[in-house]
């Protein structure tokens, strides 16, 4: 708990994005990153269910919001078109919700296929990242919300 409030409060004080930043990604009131991490179904659809339960609170309050799933390690499989465990809620959380962002890290991906010796296939509009930790970080300093299901 002291990580997620320790997190929570940097992510409130870090400096604002360089212009050039904010200006390719459009203004919105809230800005929520989840972080999976694990290849738990019950903590993935935890996810999916609160990011969705926070784009309606929101919407229902005229107020935007932008979420992004970053997931490394064994959280990939989440994005993984051959392996998720959460396919259908994806689906339907692309089609409602065009603020939602997925995203892989390429340092899992590429060990998953040194180790299976094949392509990882990954769900249709999935991002690829250099690391996904990295990626949490960033969305962090640019003022988002730390979300660990």
């Amino acid at each position: 708990m002291a990580y997620l409030l320790t997190g929570m409060l940097a992510a409130a004080a870090a400096p604002t994005a360089s212009p050039t930043r904010v200006a390719s990604v459009p203004a919105c009131h809230h800005r929520i990153v989840y972080h999976v991490s694990s290849n738990d179904q019950p903590m993935m659809q935890r996810a999916l269910g609160t990011a969705d339960n926070a784009f309606k609170h929101y919407r229902s309050r005229g107020e935007t919001a932008r979420i992004e799933i970053v997931a490394n390690g064994g959280g990939v499989h989440m994005m993984r078109s051959d392996t998720t465990p959460v396919g259908p809620m994806l689906q339907y959380m692309r089609s409602t919700y065009p603020d939602l962002v997925l995203t892989a890290c390429g340092i899992t991906r590429t060990i998953m296929e040194t180790n299976e010796a094949r392509t990882v296939p990954l769900l249709e509009g999935v991002g690829v990242v250099t690391a996904g930790i990295v990626r949490a970080v960033e969305l962090q300093e640019e003022g988002y919300a730390y979300v660990k299901p």
